[in-house]
């Protein structure tokens, strides 16, 4: 079992260097202005095809004139009393009822 355990770390870590590594590759073709190129990556647990690819590249989706993030015309402008409103009703009345979040 501690041999396990002792292999997690490593694999977590891992992942997580290989999958910011595309964020970052990515987000330099934002700042390019060739947002046209982003893709989105998709993980295999073994190698796949004849190239033997773990990540699979794919093209983004469209962005949804639903979505508050990826909706550019979308806004808030929300006014709190800090003092006053307590941080539970913020995230439940504002973010998760009338925000969706």
């Amino acid at each position: 079992c501690k041999e396990i355990a002792g292999n997690i770390i490593p694999a977590i870590a891992t992942t997580n260097a290989i999958i910011a590594g595309a964020m970052v590759l990515e987000a330099f073709k934002i700042l390019d202005g060739r947002l046209q190129d982003c893709r989105t990556f998709y993980k295999h647990r073994e190698p796949t095809g004849r190239k033997s690819l773990i990540l699979i590249p794919s093209d983004m989706d469209a962005p949804s004139a639903s979505c508050p993030v990826c909706n550019l015309d979308a806004a808030a402008l929300l006014t709190l009393n800090t003092n006053k409103t307590p941080f539970s009703l913020f995230l439940s009345r504002i973010l998760k009822t009338e925000l969706g979040f």
